[in-house]
């Protein structure tokens, strides 16, 4: 229920639009956000671990039984619940499509989702057992480099990942709790797979195959330019026409009135006072606590001489680019600035000597896993909390967001409410500021004849399924559409299905017939010439055999191509065919598109694959045998952590009045 993904049977559709609760109406509108697909990703992620720790509504027949037992570790019924519903919940917004509780279930869903617990608390149990340790700086490494918690530069944002955690109503304990729990199962399948290598011989055999090559010749008949002789009379016009008739048929189309709004028709009604500002702050002053940060410069060099010989230049207040330049004046390495940084950002050898330097010092050389660093400190902060000025333009932007969710939700409500009363749509678009839009010749798939305007944003095939459903005259419900908008559609009229006659398409039927020609002629031609060409004939013999000028027709010729080649001008199917003929001489022919491709085996040939694809050869393998132990290592743990599944509580789900 928390995502709206709900569905009564019993209740008109209708209805159901108009009973949304505010809160899902709200939670709809942030999936649409700047957040938008990332924080929708890490929020249902979080859910789990929200309805684990505060329960999930609706099970009191099943309640707090447990589902299975692995070792240590138990699988509850209220956990099982939880992942079964997200993982159709996950389902229906991936697919936008609707996903019965009960044909999930007897399509065997909650034992996949089952499955997927057990073997999580299966490879739990195994770290446990090799004490595998995870330490808290690892942990928030792990929360820092989550794409969710980030803002647009890739900089973890404390600000979103308090807000994302807040909405899922789960404790930074709990989910630092949870991420210790993952990544130890993540370090244990690690482990596993860590250092596998493909054998010597598989990769010879496979970089052997694809550097297997071939030369070929091949020609493209376009169906387009085939000769044909002679005209269709009527008969053969009447016969196509009555075989094709569907082709003829004219669908339903109608004339909708759309009354359309969104967030800039609400832009008036946003306020933001400084009150609110102050009160947001105060509310959030957690999340603005930072601890120190540093700013400075640094430049990356080759030997410890040419670091000293920097810290030996340096002069006071001098930028470290200009004593660089007068050191070092044939460094090709930039300085680079790097803004202010927290302690546990850094690698450690930059952080230890970076947070004992005053500003102005210039350190000697600082030697890195990834090379020797010279810098120098242009700015300190030190640990508090970050100023009202400093964070009013983020507060204000967020309370703007919220502001102009609540004034659209309370606007639409309005505009629900006119219609309700059944007033029209040109009095409400009149009184509210709206426009009313009107829509010609819309047909069920929502497209409109050709040519005909269409409107900017505008979902035409929700507006068509709606407009479908209803009569003449008849107004639809208050519809939500993307990008936080909404519609209301009024069938103004009807304009029934039906079917043009022979004499209206009679153009058409010209063009049809001759296209079904040109294809027979290109068809037979490519027969005759993959023939010819079999039996040991020219190209140029071959293309005359089929009665066809062999210099309107380009031979073209690929040598030493191989399976990975990725030439433009060859389709892949070409290829794949040139690679299914092993003599020399041999032809084959295939159609794709609207043209015939003839291609003849010239050559065979073995050339040494490129270093990037025989890296890809070697990954592709190691990842292959990776999987395989993998495979092995989840029945062994199946073999050692056997799990106990309570079958009364599994059945309970498919017949929970008997539970």
């Amino acid at each position: 229920q928390v995502f709206g993904f709900c569905r009564c049977s019993d209740v008109p559709d209708t209805l159901q639009q108009r009973t949304l609760t505010k809160a899902t109406l709200l939670m709809m509108k942030v999936a649409r956000s700047t957040i938008g697909k990332v924080f929708m990703a890490v929020l249902f992620g979080l859910m789990s671990l929200s309805l684990l720790s505060f329960g999930v509504p609706g099970m009191t027949s099943i309640g707090q039984q447990n589902a299975a037992l692995v070792g240590d570790y138990k699988v509850t019924a209220t956990e099982l619940d939880q992942e079964f519903s997200l993982e159709l919940q996950e389902e229906m917004r991936r697919t936008g499509t609707f996903i019965n509780r009960m044909d999930a279930l007897e399509q065997g869903k909650l034992e996949e989702s089952l499955a997927r617990l057990i073997l999580r608390r299966q490879m739990q149990q195994a770290a446990k057992d090799a004490e595998v340790l995870v330490t808290d700086e690892t942990v928030a490494q792990n929360i820092r480099n989550t794409k969710g918690f980030q803002d647009d530069d890739g900089n973890f944002d404390r600000n979103r990942f308090e807000f994302i955690l807040n909405q899922a109503n789960i404790t930074p304990e709990l989910y630092a709790a949870q991420q210790k729990i993952d990544l130890s199962r993540g370090q244990m399948s690690q482990t596993i797979i860590s250092g596998v290598i493909a054998p010597d011989l598989m990769v010879d055999l496979l970089r052997d195959f694809e550097g297997r090559a071939r030369n070929i010749s091949y020609i493209s008949l376009s169906e387009e330019t085939m000769p044909v002789t002679g005209e269709p009379d009527e008969a053969a016009l009447q016969n196509l026409y009555e075989t094709s008739i569907e082709s003829f048929q004219l669908p339903e189309r109608r004339k909708v009135a759309v009354l359309r709004f969104g967030p800039t028709d609400v832009e008036n009604r946003v306020t933001v006072t400084d009150e609110q500002v102050l009160a947001e702050y105060n509310r959030q002053i957690e999340a603005f606590r930072v601890d120190a940060q540093r700013r400075f410069e640094q430049v990356l060099v080759d030997t410890p001489e040419q670091a000293d010989a920097i810290l030996a230049a340096r002069a006071d207040n001098e930028p470290l680019q200009e004593t660089v330049s007068k050191a070092l004046p044939d460094l090709d390495t930039p300085v680079l600035e790097v803004d202010w940084t927290e302690e546990a950002a850094l690698l450690p050898e930059l952080a230890e000597q970076v947070f004992s330097m005053d500003v102005g010092d210039v350190s000697g050389a600082i030697q890195t896993d990834l090379g020797i660093f010279v810098v120098r400190l242009t700015g300190t902060k030190e640990a508090g909390t970050r100023p009202l000025d400093e964070v009013r333009d983020g507060i204000v932007a967020q309370l703007k967001r919220r502001n102009a969710t609540e004034a659209l939700f309370d606007f639409s409500a309005d505009i629900d409410q006119a219609l309700i009363a059944s007033r029209p749509l040109e009095e409400i678009a009149e009184e509210y500021g709206l426009t009313l839009h009107t829509i010609e010749g819309l047909a069920e798939d929502g497209t409109q004849p050709y040519g005909a305007t269409r409107l900017d944003g505008l979902d035409y095939k929700l507006v068509a399924d709606e407009a479908f459903y209803l009569e003449q005259g008849e107004v639809s419900p208050l519809l939500e559409t993307g990008g936080s908008g909404y519609i209301a559609v009024r069938v103004e009229g009807v304009t029934p299905a039906s079917t043009e006659t022979i004499d209206a398409v009679h153009e058409r039927l010209v063009d049809m017939w001759l296209m079904l020609e040109q294809r027979k002629v290109a068809a037979e031609a490519a027969k005759v010439i993959n023939e010819a060409l079999t039996e040991g004939a020219s190209w140029e013999d071959a293309i005359a055999k089929a009665g066809l000028e062999a210099s309107r027709i380009e031979v073209k010729t690929v040598t030493d191509m191989t399976r990975g080649d990725d030439n433009g001008d060859l389709p892949p199917s070409l290829r794949r065919a040139a690679f299914e003929l092993d003599k020399e001489g041999s032809a084959d022919r295939l159609r794709i598109g609207n043209a015939w491709n003839i291609l003849r085996l010239d050559g065979l040939g073995q050339v040494k694959i490129s270093d990037n694809l025989e890296e890809q050869v070697k990954g592709a393998l190691d990842n292959t045998i990776a999987f395989d132990l993998l495979s092995q290592y989840q029945r062994l743990l199946d073999q050692r952590y056997p799990a106990r599944i309570n079958y009364n509580v599994v059945n309970g789900f498919h017949t929970p009045g008997d539970s």
